[in-house]
């Protein structure tokens, strides 16, 4: 009985250290966030275009009474950007742990969610360009670029 109680403790404790990630595609690469920052995905949506933001802002959207601003994924992070609503593009509505800080985040499409053990997440390379991610975890015969969403808000 001690054994089976041993076994189940070590079973439960590898469980706590996964953690949750939201699998998206952008620009043909496959990114992963924290699940713990994501609130929802929204797959039909109406940007409302500002002038005199910085080039990644898409614009802003009303979600059910709050505006939100959207950071346009592929721009914020370099890539070539999108020309037009490909089907797939959606927004990953996101906040910061605290829940003061709300922004919708464009992607080219949300795959699926994975759990990731800290230990599987390796240090990007030195000469790494994209300023956003801090790491990057191998899972089966895929690599994905977890993207630091901290970082994501310091602009």
């Amino acid at each position: 009985m001690a054994t089976e109680l041993h076994d189940t403790d070590l079973f439960e404790r590898q469980e706590m250290i996964l953690d949750e990630y939201l699998a998206f595609i952008s620009d043909g690469l496959r990114f992963a966030i924290s699940a713990r920052y994501v609130t929802e995905i929204i797959t039909s949506f109406f940007i409302t275009v500002l002038p005199g933001v910085p080039g990644f802002i898409k614009g802003i959207f009303n979600l059910r009474g709050q505006v939100i601003p959207i950071v346009d994924a592929r721009i914020r992070m370099r890539q070539s950007p999108n020309n037009g609503d490909e089907p797939g593009r959606c927004v990953i509505v996101l906040n910061s742990a605290a829940g003061e800080v709300a922004i919708g985040l464009l992607v080219d499409g949300v795959s699926h969610v994975i759990n990731i053990r800290d230990e599987e997440i390796l240090v990007p390379p030195a000469n790494n360009r994209q300023e956003l991610v801090s790491g990057i975890v191998h899972i089966g015969e895929d690599d994905y670029m977890i993207m630091d969403f901290e970082k994501l808000l310091e602009r």
